[in-house]
């Protein structure tokens, strides 16, 4: 799959660089320099799918936005941070048929990649599901580049792979407070 993905983004940047037109030259570049970083980071396909999901989705085909969004849940969760306001405005704007449908076929598209190892192994599923909220924040996310300004250097920890920042005492109950206050604002804003 690298392979053919790898051959076929060549032979558009091999094309677009013999193009004329001085916009394709720069786009082969952009993709020759930004290659690597897409290939090494794994938020590509979670973002991909989102990308089209939000695309579909404006172009109201929620059916397909619905299972690109649960596709996407299952690859990092951070896509249902997105689906959630998403949902919550449709129904605030008196479409509940529609945030129905779209997070319905999203729940059954996760459940579906989800249930085959939730029938065989649903410990080692479960642990891995888990792992999301044991890791430390990540130091490039905004949480975890304020900690890192407040706490210093001696704050960065190597851990899952990756560097991470390891998170205060204090933080805990504030991230907590936040999330709450948050979700009663969004679920004011999207009844009222």
């Amino acid at each position: 799959l690298v392979t053919c993905w790898a051959g076929a983004r060549l032979s558009v940047v091999t094309a677009m660089a013999e193009s004329p037109d001085p916009v394709g030259r720069r786009m082969a570049r952009l993709a020759v320099a930004i290659g690597p970083l897409l290939c090494s980071r794994f938020d590509l396909l979670p973002a991909a799918l989102v990308a089209c999901a939000l695309y579909a989705f404006v172009r109201r085909r929620d059916l397909v936005a619905g299972v690109l969004f649960g596709l996407a849940v299952m690859t990092k969760l951070y896509p249902l941070l997105l689906l959630l306001p998403v949902l919550g405005f449709l129904w605030g704007g008196g479409v509940r048929r529609r945030a129905l449908a779209l997070g319905g076929v999203g729940a059954m598209a996760a459940l579906a990649v989800a249930a085959p190892f939730l029938l065989t192994a649903p410990e080692p599923f479960m642990r891995a599901v888990g792992l999301y909220g044991e890791r430390p924040l990540h130091f490039e996310s905004q949480l975890g580049a304020v900690v890192l300004a407040l706490e210093g250097p001696a704050a960065l920890v190597r851990s899952y792979g990756s560097s991470n920042v390891m998170t205060p005492l204090w933080l805990g109950p504030l991230a907590d407070l936040s999330l709450l206050v948050g979700t009663r604002a969004f679920a004011g804003a999207a009844l009222s």
